[in-house]
Parts: C-alpha cells; structure tokens; sequence
C-alpha cells in the first residue's frame, strides 16, 4: 500500500486528517538513510547556491521539469525558474537556513520532505562588507519539496513551495 505523501502546502495540510500524532506517523512511508541524505544534500544546494546567485546550481537541484511556488508565482521548469532568479537583487545579502526535516517515501523514485525555513535577508542597495548586522530575521515559515530519483542516479527536486509563517517587520 502506498504511503501518502506529506502536504506541500498549509491548504494540503488542512485537507489531510489523521485521528491521532501516532495515526500520522504510521501515514508516513519510512526513507533509507542513504536516500535521506542525498535528498536532503540537494535542497542544501540549492539554498547555498541561491545565497550565493550561483544560479546554475540552483537549476541543477531542480529536474528539468520541476516547478517552484515562490509567492503567488508558479514557476515552471529551469528556464521560468532562471528568469525570476535573474530579477533578484545582486546588492542583497541573503541567508535560508533549512532545518527540522521530516521525509515521506512515495514509492522508490520519489521523496516528500517538510521542513523550516528561516531567512535572514540585508540590502543596502550597494554592495557592503560583511559581517553586515541585523536584529532579526526576515521570515520564517514551512518549506516541503518532492524530489525524484533520475535516470543518471541523482535525487532533483520535482515541485517545491514555501508557506510563510512569521513575518518580522523592519
């Protein structure tokens, strides 16, 4: 039988019941170790990347069909993903820090993870040296990906989107 997967979205989330926690988890399909950390190296990737506009990286996280919900946009495939991408500031200093992971197993080709993300986020509209100082973050909220294994081996991210939770003001 196969396990469902982990909601990508709070609206998915609200539509899934369980009667208990221990019903929710049983739900969940258990994910090897080794599938885990591959995974789990490639949403790291692609946020170290993206801090980094090393924008080819990012696309490589990403199969070649994937699509990204970031904000009211639904960006589909590398070449919408790119173009959005290009639209960022080059001046901004920019951090996602990714943490609580829990993983879903649909099937042996694709993974569901949920997790944290916290963004930390300075632009002074000029470059600046670093350390630059902020007293908090810039938002934090729910993060899940589903990412599939592919032909060459490798573990890329299917669809990924991003629910905000805390705003924090300037």
């Amino acid at each position: 039988m196969e396990s469902p997967p982990l909601p990508l979205t709070r609206q998915d989330a609200a539509a899934t019941t369980a009667a208990s926690p221990e019903d929710g988890l049983k739900m969940a399909g258990l994910v090897a170790p080794e599938i885990i950390a591959a995974c789990e190296q490639a949403v790291l990737r692609l946020y170290h990347a993206l801090d980094r506009a090393d924008y080819a990286a990012v696309l490589a996280q990403f199969a070649a069909e994937g699509t990204w919900q970031r904000g009211p946009a639904l960006l589909r495939g590398r070449q919408q993903i790119l173009a959005a991408l290009e639209k960022r500031s080059a001046t901004q200093v920019i951090r996602h820090v990714a943490s609580n992971f829990l993983w879903s197993a649909r099937d042996g080709q694709e993974v569901m993870a949920a997790f944290y993300l916290t963004v930390y986020h300075f632009d002074a509209g000029a470059p600046v040296a670093l350390p630059v100082a902020i007293d908090r973050p810039f938002l934090a909220g729910d993060a899940a990906c589903r990412l599939t294994c592919e032909a060459d081996g490798r573990w890329r991210i299917r669809h990924m989107a991003f629910d905000r939770v805390f705003e924090f003001p300037a």
